[in-house]
């Protein structure tokens, strides 16, 4: 949510805005590296694509994020979850 904050703000705050958006984009970065790693027998399926499934999940939390904030209920934030789960690649067996 840090960085999220930062979206919006006066023009001579350009740096900071740079700097936070460079934390997401290293954020993502990682967890697409760590995505990678699972790739192979039991990993993501052949095809999956480890930086655009890091920036969909990214995508996702920061959205749930501000929904939170928001105050959409517990409940809601959990079967939106739940649903993104549904929507993650899985090898065939």
């Amino acid at each position: 949510m840090g960085t999220a904050s930062a979206l919006a703000v006066n023009p001579r705050s350009a740096r900071v805005q740079e700097y936070l958006a460079g934390l997401r984009e290293d954020g993502v970065r990682v967890l697409a590296d760590r995505l990678r790693s699972f790739s192979g027998a039991d990993g993501l399926p052949p095809g999956s694509d480890p930086s655009a499934l890091a920036r969909l999940l990214v995508t996702v939390v920061q959205g749930l994020a501000v929904q939170a904030a928001s105050g959409v209920p517990r409940e809601a934030l959990h079967t939106v979850a739940d649903q993104m789960v549904t929507c993650w690649p899985r090898r065939a067996d």
